[in-house]
């Protein structure tokens, strides 16, 4: 293939696949549920989304790029903000989030406590990026089956467990809100590295085919394009 001709396939491929690269495209919400190792009865919960969304007030129903809300121009500009700034507009806005998550517990609401919030910095600001909430829940003496609301206008949420006594393999993906499933955690040993490790891997791929089934096209292309030389 000659120069030219790979430049010009190259030129088309970033221009029919290069929104992979914006900070518009949306991923579902992750929530991590697991037994606190240093809070004595609590459950620890660690929430994994797009806090310019939340803040923005997107209805995240049915879409998978800000662009298409009548908000996007509020997510944009919170885009703008630094790491530490929209860490600080989602302390003062996390009652408003936690107002539309309902967590229960042996069938019990509980209530959600917000611990820590951090926003991961992406070095291509043409990047979505995340914040995550770590969050506190208090666990009745008995425990209890635990199931999460989840708001469709929240977007999907996929649940999983962690720490230690969690089931590696548990994964419940909500693609439009909804009820998840109920589960309950126990102590006990770490699972088998093999069960880790299959676990991540099939959450990652929930993870990364709703919406972003783009950056892996965007990869392979690249993949053709570097082997045609």
């Amino acid at each position: 293939m000659s120069f030219k001709l790979r430049s010009l396939v190259f030129a088309v491929f970033m221009l029919v696949f290069g929104s992979a690269l914006q900070a518009h495209e949306l991923r579902p919400a992750v929530m991590d549920i697991g037994i606190s190792d240093d809070r004595p009865g609590q459950l620890a919960i660690r929430l994994t989304l797009s806090g310019e969304a939340v803040l923005a007030g997107l209805d995240l129903s049915g879409i998978t790029d800000t662009d298409a809300s009548d908000r996007s121009a509020a997510y944009d500009a919170l885009r703008a903000l630094s790491s530490a700034d929209l860490a600080s507009r989602m302390r003062a806005g996390f009652a408003d989030l936690a107002a539309d998550i309902t967590l229960r517990i042996g069938g019990e609401e509980a209530a959600l406590a917000l611990i820590d919030v951090s926003v991961i910095e992406e070095a291509d600001l043409r990047l979505a990026r995340d914040t995550v909430l770590e969050i506190g829940v208090r666990q009745p003496a008995g425990g209890g089956e635990i199931s999460v609301d989840w708001p469709g206008a929240r977007g999907a949420l996929l649940i999983r467990q962690m720490g230690v006594g969690s089931d590696p393999a548990y994964a419940d993906y909500l693609p439009d809100g909804g009820t998840s499933n109920s589960f309950t955690l126990a102590t006990g040993a770490p699972p088998p590295v093999g069960e880790v490790i299959t676990t991540y891997v099939h959450s990652g791929i929930i993870h990364i085919i709703p919406a972003g089934l783009d950056h892996i096209l965007f990869v392979i292309g690249l993949l053709a394009y570097s082997l045609s030389g």
